[in-house]
């Protein structure tokens, strides 16, 4: 069972990763579908990683967004950016940007 537990983790850690961008990606459904209570495999998710599912996928947003502001900060406006890592929601990006950074996603671009 350890194997197969593992598995789920992994698989959904890589969903997660690749489907960022989607701002319907749902960590709960993803912890449906492993076959393991959502408690169990969510417990277990955050052993491995040292973050909940949630955590993991708010992380990943942000780092891209901070690559994104690095690359097409002069190019793209904020909001692009946002939706581009997931977030329909600029003011919700700008909030969950500043609580992982510091800074808001303005101030990262334009210290």
């Amino acid at each position: 069972m350890g194997d197969e537990l593992f598995a789920a983790a992994t698989y959904i850690a890589e969903q997660l990763s690749d489907g960022f961008h989607n701002s319907n990606l749902d960590t709960g459904e993803l912890l449906r579908k492993s076959g393991y209570a959502e408690d169990y495999i969510r417990a277990y998710f955050k052993k491995i990683t040292g973050k909940t599912p949630g955590r993991f996928l708010r992380e990943t947003r942000i780092e891209h967004a901070c690559f994104m502001i690095d690359l097409y900060g002069g190019v793209l406006n904020m909001s692009e950016i946002a939706e581009k890592c997931g977030y329909l929601d600029y003011v919700y990006f700008s909030k969950t940007f500043k609580a992982f950074k510091g800074v808001s996603p303005k101030t990262y671009r334009d210290p």
